[in-house]
């Protein structure tokens, strides 16, 4: 019967903890990739949400004088009731907008940066268990 050395058991656990080391370190570079994909796609999808939301004033107004024009043509009003009409509607649509806030923006806003945040947080802590290796 051939028994362990010291030098063996220690050569061993110096091994064990070399790859240790390097699967530790792999890990925490998959997660720094992870981080830095996540903040990309968040980045990218401000970045489009802020410019789109940068056009919209400039849609509606050019679009609000052209309805009024359009109103006045059609149905005979003056310039003072078809903007005026206009500042109704927007009134009415604000309001609704501002009622509902909770539903239209900040609901779906949450899920979404929440969704991006945690897309593959199951992948990780599964990676994490050794007992399924």
């Amino acid at each position: 019967m051939i028994r362990p050395t010291s030098t063996d058991f220690t050569e061993d656990l110096g091994e064990a903890i070399g790859y240790f080391e390097v699967f530790a370190e792999r890990k925490i570079q998959i997660a720094k990739l992870d981080a830095a994909e996540k903040m990309a796609s968040m980045t990218a999808s401000l970045a489009t949400g802020f410019i789109l939301l940068a056009l919209l004033p400039v849609f509606l107004c050019v679009l609000s004088v052209a309805v009024g024009f359009l109103l006045v043509e059609s149905f005979g009003f003056s310039f003072a009731d078809s903007f005026l009409l206009l500042s109704g509607v927007y009134l009415l649509l604000g309001l609704g907008l501002f009622v509902g806030r909770q539903y239209f923006f900040t609901n779906p806003i949450v899920e979404k940066v929440v969704a991006a945040l945690f897309r593959n947080s199951t992948k990780i802590k599964h990676d994490f268990d050794f007992h399924n290796s």
